[in-house]
């Protein structure tokens, strides 16, 4: 884990990508949910969790490949099995090689969608990159 002020925030794996700008260069804790946070292989976790310390604001990320269902799978779990994320506003982001047509959203999408808009976040799901500002 590690905290940061720095006004660019990034992971990446595999040629995916997450970037945050952090214009207001606020606390952000930044932590390898996968194989640090969570060590147990028969678990489903994502690949980071990204927490603006002063807004309460959690960023749940996978860095996938095609897989859409089983990232979001991933998240869902990772939500469920840390109890710090119930006080907090939950965004999910996905960084995939391809991203499924709009109709053909997966159970498991659909629950993260419904989960993140019931924590007051929201779901977002690019390919490649995905870059955003935290304001």
């Amino acid at each position: 884990m590690t905290f940061s002020r720095d006004p660019l925030l990034t992971v990446e794996e595999k040629g995916k990508k997450y970037a945050a700008r952090n214009l207001g260069k606020e606390c952000v804790a930044k932590i390898k949910v996968d194989g640090c946070l969570i060590n147990d292989s028969t678990v489903a976790k994502a690949d980071y969790l990204i927490l603006r310390c002063d807004k309460g604001m959690a960023y749940i990320v996978e860095l996938k490949g095609r897989d859409v269902a089983r990232a979001c799978e991933q998240i869902l779990s990772t939500a469920a099995l840390l109890p710090v994320l119930k006080h907090c506003v939950l965004n999910a982001r996905i960084v995939c090689s391809r991203v499924p047509s709009p109709n053909l959203r997966s159970t498991q999408q659909v629950k993260l969608d419904n989960l993140c808009r019931g924590k007051s976040g929201k779901l977002l799901i690019q390919i490649n990159k995905i870059e955003e500002s935290f304001q």
